[in-house]
């Protein structure tokens, strides 16, 4: 069964808000002008928000050569499509591994993101940029239609109060999938649920 698409998300956002629904990402029309202009943002937003399964991946960072940290001993490349890092580890640790002490910093001699660590071989576990929407879970998809809906309902209705409520339930969905999450997963046991988080060797 294929996934929400990024119409139908739009057109959930619209419906908590009392506007009207749109054909396309492309018409010509006010509800589509809007948000063209806050999708992105706020699907970004709502992919940081939380360690959602779906978007969650596991890398080997690159080392980068042309960088020298004053502090910790190794240097990497920032993920070209991470938007969060959850947890640095090394190379062979599982998922319930302590994460390693790090900083992300920008290097303005080469404009890049790094981040430093005395880890050798590290991995991160990180949020992925995904665009495509049929790979969004149900549960984000409630939760980024409210984002949106919060951007939406000023300049399409003119009514901070409604953005404000809107925020509210967003939050109040980000929280309730913490929470489900953290009754769901068994610390305890060796086989904890793992299937989320996407494998990648550099």
């Amino acid at each position: 069964m294929a996934g929400p698409s990024k119409v139908s998300i739009w057109n959930l956002a619209l419906s908590h808000i009392g506007q009207a629904s749109v054909e396309s990402d492309t018409e010509d029309s006010v509800q589509a002008d809007a948000l063209n202009l806050v999708w992105d943002f706020a699907r970004k937003e709502a992919l940081r928000s939380y360690k959602w399964g779906f978007c969650t991946v596991r890398k080997a960072l690159a080392l980068v050569a042309n960088y020298t940290p004053l502090e910790f001993t190794y240097a990497y490349a920032y993920p070209s499509n991470g938007l969060k890092i959850w947890k640095l580890t090394y190379d062979g640790a599982g998922e319930d591994a302590a994460g390693s002490n790090y900083k992300k910093l920008y290097d303005p001699d080469n404009n890049q993101i790094v981040l430093i660590t005395d880890e050798e071989d590290a991995y991160v576990e990180y949020s992925y940029d995904i665009t495509d929407t049929t790979k969004y879970d149900p549960s984000f998809v409630d939760a980024l239609s409210h984002r949106l809906a919060a951007s939406l309902a000023i300049p399409l209705n003119g009514t901070p109060k409604l953005a404000e409520s809107e925020i509210i339930i967003f939050n109040g969905l980000i929280s309730e999938a913490k929470r489900a999450d953290s009754n769901e997963r068994d610390v305890t046991h060796p086989n904890n649920e793992k299937s989320g988080i996407i494998d990648a060797r550099a």
